[in-house]
């Protein structure tokens, strides 16, 4: 069981973290900060990006007329990462202060299974970030549009901090491939406190 990390700070933790490029600019204030995926060559490339090395990519020209491109970001040393199902962690009773999740709610098997699991690992008066399901997309397992998204966090025992919806893409190659510019869909970033 992972324990809780209280002292001055907050612990946060984002699920379905894949290659990091959030974990990398999150404040190290934080006292503890933790990425999870199930993917280990993802969190292997999510740690080589965090210490600061470059990763290289062969490409079809199609999407780079280089036929590569090369992932680099900053030194994030301190983000912990750990191989771990969003449905059953590894983490103990209330023992976060936040959670973060992007394009997995609309992916996962069981969404009421994941809010259950982050209402239980979060701190009381916990925050849950969440980036979307958006609602039309079509190969999503579940699509909730705004209002079914705040039904949802609420029957899961949470109360709607703020809701915005965004025209977005979980993969924007629009600058490399202009003529999948027009594939975006409504995404929704809905903050949500444990009650």
């Amino acid at each position: 069981v992972i324990p809780t990390a209280r002292q001055s700070k907050e612990g946060i933790a984002f699920a379905g973290c894949g290659a990091g490029g959030l974990l990398a600019h999150v404040p190290k204030e934080f006292t503890r900060i933790v990425g999870f995926d199930l993917t280990l060559p993802i969190l292997a490339a999510a740690r080589r990006i965090l210490d600061g090395k470059a990763l290289d990519f062969y490409l079809p020209r199609v999407l780079s007329e280089r036929g590569r491109i090369r992932l680099a970001g900053g030194e994030a040393r301190h983000v912990e990462l750990v191989a771990m199902d969003a449905l059953d962690t590894a983490f103990a009773d209330r023992s976060l202060d936040c959670m973060v999740t992007v394009f997995l709610t609309d992916i996962v098997a069981d969404p009421v299974a994941l809010a259950s699991e982050i209402r239980r690992i979060l701190s009381d008066d916990g925050i849950w970030i969440n980036y979307g399901p958006s609602g039309n997309n079509l190969k999503a397992l579940w699509r909730f549009d705004q209002t079914e998204a705040a039904a949802f966090f609420k029957t899961a025992g949470f109360t709607v901090v703020q809701a915005d919806a965004y025209r977005s893409t979980n993969l924007d190659i629009s600058n490399v491939l202009p003529a999948v510019s027009f594939r975006n869909t409504m995404c929704y970033l809905t903050v949500v406190r444990k009650t």
